[in-house]
C-alpha cells in the first residue's frame, strides 16, 4: 500500500476521511503538501485526548456543562475599537506569559 492509501485508510478509520473530501481539486503539489501534514498527524494522541479531554470516556470527570463561546473584539480593520483591541492585546500577552492560554484552529475559518 502506498503512503497515500495509507495516509487515506488511517485517517478514514479515525472518523476523519473528510479531510481528502476535496483530494481530486488539488493539483499535485497540494495534494503532496496535503499528505505531508495529515502523516505528521498522530491520530491515536487526538483520540486519546478527545477521549480524556471531552467526556468521550469513562475516565473524563470533566464538566464543560457551562461552557461558551469566547468573548472577542474585532480587528481595528474590521471596525473594531483601537483602544479595546490595544488592551485586550496587552491582557493576552499577560496570559501568554504565565501560561495560562490555549490555542485551538478551526479549519477553514468557520470559528
Amino acid at each position: 500500500m502506498d503512503e497515500q492509501n495509507s495516509v487515506v485508510e488511517s485517517f478514514q478509520k479515525a472518523g476523519q476521511g473528510q479531510i481528502f473530501r476535496f483530494w481530486e481539486e488539488l493539483n499535485e503539489e497540494e495534494q503532496q503538501g496535503l499528505l505531508r501534514q495529515a502523516s505528521e498527524i498522530d491520530l491515536g494522541e487526538i483520540a486519546r485526548l478527545t477521549g480524556s479531554l471531552l467526556g468521550k470516556d469513562e475516565s473524563s470527570s470533566l464538566d464543560l456543562s457551562g461552557l461558551t463561546p469566547a468573548s472577542y473584539i474585532p480587528l481595528v480593520e474590521s471596525g473594531g475599537d483601537f483602544e479595546e483591541w490595544e488592551a485586550a492585546t496587552v491582557k493576552g500577552e499577560e496570559a501568554l506569559k504565565a501560561g495560562k492560554v490555549a490555542a485551538f484552529t478551526v479549519a477553514g475559518g468557520q470559528g
